[in-house]
């Protein structure tokens, strides 16, 4: 396999599947509370670790939105231990951390590639300005985050704001990127729009299916929530505007006048004051025996979830993969 990148003018190759290539993966967090991205990289890492290349994470230790949620220093994730840096944070909004900063302007010329992951926040944007400086092939990967929708919610009042970082900051990362990296074809063309000069590739995200090989048996968390053998909804990700919950309570109203004793499960980390929203429809439509806020589901209780529903919802107005529903 081979993996291209832009470097100082023209295409370097990259022998990846033949050779041990240094890879320096950055985000902003590795909170499970980020969601997806967070998933997605650490799978990601701990495979190219097992394929033999040696792979470090640069992130820092904020637990998205705020807090933190262990702390800063090196640590080693995975059977494999893939090395972890978590910086800590002066500026909690930008993800903004001088120790970060110091280890990425010091130690990214040691490496072969940069992957790059999510865009408007310090460690994604310094670690491409870096990788730009010293002339280190890097790849962004946005997770969905140039879709028109999401740029027609953060156009008006203060999220102006992030059109100015990002023509100050982002666009210009992007441009010189040695590829963008999307997950879909569909979110390839709904970028389009900017024009990005930079070439793109699509791969989809990977899952790991030894975790779906053997299903338990069905009625675990039923039991842990009191539901028994109700009809089950379930709604499974982040609580955020894009995630359509203002499509599914209201729609879940409606189901309950034809099947009166269905029950709907929210599942997903609150990253701010949108799950007391979503509430607020569900008090108003007087749901509050039939949906339940269970928080955030790890490991083994997400496969338990997926058994036992019945029907799984998720209602996104943009999605660049849908990890769920795969």
């Amino acid at each position: 396999m081979l993996c291209g990148s832009y470097r100082g003018g023209g295409w370097l190759g990259i022998q990846c599947g033949a050779a041990r290539v240094k890879i320096l993966h950055v985000l902003e967090t590795l909170s499970s509370r980020y969601g997806g991205p967070v998933s997605v990289l650490l799978a990601l890492a701990e495979a190219q670790q097992r394929a033999g290349h040696q792979v470090t994470i640069a992130t820092t230790n904020a637990d998205h939105p705020r807090g933190i949620y262990r702390e800063p220093g090196w640590d080693a994730l995975g059977e494999v231990g893939v090395s972890v840096y978590y910086a800590p944070v002066q500026f909690a909004p930008l993800r903004f951390s001088r120790q970060l900063g110091a280890y990425l302007k010091r130690a990214i010329s040691g490496f072969d590639i940069v992957h790059i992951h999510g865009l408007y926040r310090f460690p994604s944007t310094y670690a491409a300005w870096q990788a730009r400086r010293q002339e280190v092939p890097y790849i962004v990967i946005p997770h969905g985050a140039l879709d028109p929708y999401l740029y027609d919610r953060s156009s008006t009042g203060w999220l102006r704001f992030k059109r100015l970082y990002e023509r100050w900051f982002d666009l210009p990362n992007l441009h010189a990127a040695g590829a963008i990296h999307y997950t879909a074809e569909d979110e390839r063309e709904r970028a389009a729009f900017l024009k990005l000069r930079a070439p793109s590739f699509v791969v989809p995200n990977g899952l790991d299916w030894e975790r779906y090989r053997t299903l338990p048996a069905r009625g675990a968390l039923r039991a842990r929530w009191g539901l028994g053998e109700a009809p089950l909804v379930l709604f499974l990700g982040r609580l955020h505007f894009k995630k359509g919950l203002d499509l599914l309570i209201p729609a879940f109203d409606t189901l309950r006048r034809h099947v009166p004793d269905v029950q709907l499960v929210i599942a997903g980390p609150e990253n701010d004051d949108y799950g007391q929203q979503v509430r607020g429809w569900v008090h108003e439509r007087g749901l509050q025996a039939a949906v339940h806020f269970v928080g955030p589901l790890h490991g083994a209780d997400v496969v338990q979830a997926y058994v036992d529903a019945d029907v799984f919802a998720l209602p996104s107005y943009t999605e660049n993969f849908g990890m769920t529903v795969v």
